[in-house]
């Protein structure tokens, strides 16, 4: 599976998006749905994986916000999907730093046709529109749906935003996953269903345990007790990750268009 889709749809699809010597560590690969948005991968090899991960297993979690037009008259084309989908981006990035880049904190699985870094030149924190005192893009596991745009009682875990992670808060009481925020793919095209998309990952090995049911990509101010939701999903049934678990979130965001 390439850039060109937006939904992974089977356990295969999602597979082929993680990182393949990921894979090669892998003793069992047999990928099939724990639920509606979770896909069991495989258990790491107990000969050639790395030793603190020898024995656990890996799953990987996708969610989507893909934004459809409301009626059939008013739907976004082409040209206007791409622009919605960069200003996704830079309307979920924060503190604006003109210092501040994604270069770095690019997913090295990166999709064909939709490299990050072709673009990273152009990605800067200076454009971004959380200011002074406020970090995007975090991700967050939920636990439901949240009653707010700052529900904090539905988040379970959280990731930091990768290129200010040196600097972004901690989440108040909230476990934290071993890695931050990545950018996956900018401005994706699925030409079958016809969207543009932004993709953020993360992964988590730590040995924290929570459940969740969802995912959100928000942010924080810089005390990480007040947090905001800017786009979330919440399909189906929780599922929880165990101490020995190793998670790899995906949350793909962006827009339809008709022609």
């Amino acid at each position: 599976m390439s850039c060109g889709k937006a939904v992974l749809e089977t356990p295969n699809d999602v597979v082929s998006q993680i990182h393949r010597p990921v894979l090669k560590k892998l003793a069992v690969k047999s990928p099939s749905w724990v639920e509606n948005h979770v896909v069991e991968v495989g258990r790491f090899s107990d000969t050639w994986a790395p030793r603190k991960l020898r024995g656990r297993r890996l799953y990987a979690a996708v969610f989507h916000s893909l934004s459809k037009p409301v009626g059939p008259d008013d739907p976004f084309t082409t040209l206007g999907a791409i622009k919605m989908t960069l200003h996704l981006l830079y309307s979920i990035c924060g503190p604006q730093s003109t210092s501040t880049t994604w270069s770095g904190c690019i997913d090295s699985a990166y999709e064909s046709n939709c490299n990050p870094t072709s673009t990273v030149a152009t990605i800067t924190f200076g454009q971004c529109e959380y200011y002074t005192g406020y970090y995007a893009p975090y991700m967050f596991t939920l636990s439901a749906s949240p009653s707010s745009a700052t529900d904090s009682t539905v988040i379970t875990a959280f990731a930091k935003p990768c290129p200010v992670a040196s600097s972004a808060p901690a989440i108040s009481n909230k476990p934290q996953m071993s890695d931050t925020v990545k950018l996956r793919c900018v401005r994706g095209q699925d030409s079958t269903n016809k969207a543009y998309y932004n993709r953020y990952v993360a992964v988590d090995s730590s040995t924290n345990t929570y459940s969740f049911a969802g995912l959100s990509i928000g942010s924080s101010d810089n005390t990480g007790a007040y947090i905001s939701h800017d786009m979330y999903s919440v399909p189906g049934s929780s599922v929880t990750k165990g101490s020995t678990d190793v998670y790899y979130y995906f949350f793909t965001a962006g827009f339809y268009y008709a022609v």
